[in-house]
């Protein structure tokens, strides 16, 4: 009997000593969701601009995110401090809610800021237990964080939505690195390694004439200006020095080379023109990129080999017909020299002109010669633009069209 009664104090004991998040103690209506947070610096602290939802009308709106609408399914809060945790903390004053980071979907900082250096700003992202490591981030090319977290991206959107799925889709399509937290993290760890953010830029609506008349809502079809939608455009790639500084940016196609070279091609095309003038559309369906580090006169020389496999989905010619052999070896070796020129041209803007390595070819050569490494990891920056590269593509056509079509065509 006394054990029973052990036994039953001991229950009673366990459930009230253990509880649960803290979190959990507040109300989801009372919570703030954030969506997506800017940060720019300035001289006295830091401005974040904070997208949140708008719990009365993300169900039922019929305006699009961008502020502060009455009727939009996100709020923007824009708070200053001088540390992002106490201008980020700072938004309960104008809330009157608890923020709540789980559901945030990405990280956008201004580009004057990203090149004060971005190492004390992630500090609070990785730090806060709340924060989420796989978040995406990147850099507002020519513009602030806070006109890219505010902008207007259309009707009935999340515009912190629509930044994530832009950059997804980029990734997705073999256009830039999707690039998270952690990524940044361990790429300043690393004492030869440079961080990389897709960079993006605002494209700013037209205002249109409306016609004059009638035909249309409005006050009785009279003429005026017509606001259209900003855009979300991806701007190729912003890199940092060894000091986590902003140094440079990437066009695209120096973006989609590093894609190929860190092996991150998933989908995406090749589009050249052969020596005929005919314009060529390759779909990849599997691409495979191999590097072999070896040490050539004292200094290391990495061979890059490239595998694709790929379908034609438009061939410019105008007869429709099937492809001569002939033809698809023009076509092979047309797409291998554009790819292995892509990967020329942004190994030479990386690593021989401006010293930095966002391609991990440091880790590689610790992996593969961890001897030489030791010896020379001191004088890394010193070493990159004199680094050796031989680059070999190989382009597989796996299928030419619709075969039934172009054996019709033929007849």
């Amino acid at each position: 009997m006394l054990k029973k009664a052990l036994a039953l104090n001991l229950f009673f004991l366990m459930i009230f000593s253990f509880s649960g998040c803290s979190k959990l103690s507040t109300e989801i209506s009372d919570m703030l969701i954030i969506q997506g947070i800017g940060v720019d610096k300035t001289p006295d602290g830091y401005t974040v601009s904070i997208q949140a939802l708008n719990p009365a009308q993300s169900g039922t709106s019929e305006e699009g995110s961008g502020g502060s609408g009455g009727s939009s399914s996100t709020k923007t809060y824009v708070t200053t401090g001088k540390s992002i945790s106490e201008a980020i903390r700072n938004v309960n004053t104008v809330s009157g809610k608890t923020p709540l980071y789980s559901h945030n979907r990405v990280i956008i900082f201004g580009e004057d800021t990203a090149r004060d250096g971005i190492t004390q700003m992630l500090d609070f992202f990785v730090r806060d237990y709340g924060m989420r490591s796989t978040v995406s981030v990147a850099v507002a090319k020519q513009g602030t964080a806070e006109e890219m977290i505010k902008a207007n991206l259309g009707s009935s959107t999340i515009s912190a939505k629509v930044i994530q799925m832009v950059l997804q889709s980029a990734h997705h399509e073999a256009r830039t690195l999707n690039v998270r937290v952690l990524d940044i993290v361990n790429a300043t760890q690393d004492d030869t390694s440079n961080v990389l953010m897709p960079a993006l830029s605002l494209k700013q609506p037209q205002k249109q004439q409306k016609s004059e008349g009638g035909g249309g809502s409005g006050e009785g079809g009279s003429g005026g200006e017509e606001n259209k939608d900003s855009e979300v455009e991806l701007s190729g790639a912003a890199v940092f020095d060894s000091d986590n500084k902003l140094k440079f940016f990437l066009e695209n196609e120096h973006s989609r080379g590093i894609t190929f070279a860190n092996d991150e091609v998933d989908s995406g095309d090749v589009v050249f023109t052969l020596e005929s003038g005919i314009n060529v559309t390759l779909i990849i369906i599997k691409s495979d990129t191999k590097i072999k580090v070896d040490i050539k006169d004292g200094i290391p020389l990495y061979r890059i080999k490239l595998k694709l496999n790929c379908d034609i989905t438009e061939y410019g010619s105008g007869d429709f017909g099937s492809l001569t052999p002939e033809i698809l070896t023009q076509i092979s070796s047309a797409a291998e020299k554009t790819v292995s020129g892509m990967l020329e041209d942004v190994l030479k803007k990386c690593i021989t002109e401006n010293a930095c390595d966002v391609f991990g070819f440091g880790r590689r050569l610790w992996l593969s010669h961890p001897e030489y490494y030791r010896e020379n990891s001191g004088r890394w920056q010193e070493l990159l633009p004199q680094l050796k590269t031989e680059i070999s593509a190989e382009c597989h056509i796996r299928r030419v069209g619709e075969e039934a079509y172009l054996q019709s065509s033929k007849a």
